[in-house]
């Protein structure tokens, strides 16, 4: 693992509650920040990142998984969003600010 990759899953560890991570897999729950209350969240998804060797210098793929609340057309609006994002920033550290685009 890289050592950029690092320093941002320890940002991420810091920022987010149950980060996944498996190898180049890193897996972030989101969700509206108003709704620390589990009985409340109404939306919520995970976001998935894939990154490769070469991140950040290529932007990790995106995916999302567990969602809740969104339709299939909200969720391939915001995959979008996202992927344009990180292909926007590419050469930096993305996923953080992804998660709070999300």
């Amino acid at each position: 693992m890289n050592e950029d990759l690092v320093v941002e899953i320890e940002a991420l560890e810091a920022v987010f509650d149950s980060i996944s991570i498996s190898g180049r897999s890193i897996r972030v729950p989101v969700y509206p920040s108003t709704a620390d209350d589990v009985s409340r969240r109404y939306v919520e998804a995970t976001l998935c990142f894939l990154t490769d060797a070469d991140y950040p210098s290529r932007s990790p793929e995106v995916t999302l998984a567990s969602s809740r609340g969104l339709g299939e057309q909200r969720q391939e609006e915001l995959l979008g969003l996202l992927r344009n994002e990180a292909e926007q920033l590419k050469g930096e550290l993305v996923m953080g600010h992804l998660c709070e685009v999300t």
